[in-house]
């Protein structure tokens, strides 16, 4: 279903398209964390209430253009925005879904996956397994990581190394929920 926007007839037609997706005055939060941002991705957010009462909301981020910004510092965030969720889109191809919110487990260790090894660069191939594969407990939340960390971790992160972990992940979890079925 595509959306369009369609301009009200009250404004004239001096107002640039782009507005009709994002207000000039909305700025994005630089320290949004990856939570905040797979929830504005999907269903959008409240950009502000005028003095009617009436809430304007801003579609779901997945359909803006980096364009769609005239705010200079958003239009560069929502660029790295863009290439992050490039990266998660492959992981919500690889287990056959269209919402997020049905992954966010898998998205979580995708995401942390990803941390280690870029925490890991520059280290010999001993340390950069150990960090690879190491569970437990995560240092940070992922869904809590900003935006701009997350951009970060997933740049290294490539069709293959994404099909990599998903096939890697699914034997693990297949292999636990046998070793329970035995018990």
């Amino acid at each position: 279903m595509e959306w369009r926007a369609e301009r009200s007839a009250d404004m004239s037609d001096d107002v640039p398209p782009e507005w009709l997706y994002v207000p000039p005055d909305f700025v994005l939060d630089p320290k949004a964390t990856l939570g905040d941002a797979i929830t504005w991705w999907e269903q959008g957010v409240v950009s502000h209430t005028d003095e009617s009462g009436r809430t304007h909301q801003i579609r779901p981020f997945k359909l803006l253009k980096q364009a769609h910004w005239t705010h200079a510092a958003s239009r560069k965030h929502f660029g790295n925005w863009l290439r992050a969720f490039k990266k998660l889109t492959m992981l919500q191809t690889l287990c056959n879904t269209d919402s997020f919110a049905t992954i966010i487990g898998e998205v979580e260790a995708f995401v942390e996956h990803f941390r280690r090894r870029y925490n890991a660069r520059g280290y010999d191939a001993a340390v950069r397994a150990t960090a690879a594969h190491s569970h437990g407990e995560y240092d940070t939340q992922p869904l809590r990581q900003k935006m701009r960390t997350v951009y970060l971790h997933l740049t290294t992160c490539t069709k293959t190394l994404a099909t990599d972990w998903y096939q890697a992940s699914a034997a693990a979890a297949a292999a636990a929920a046998a070793a329970l079925a035995a018990e």
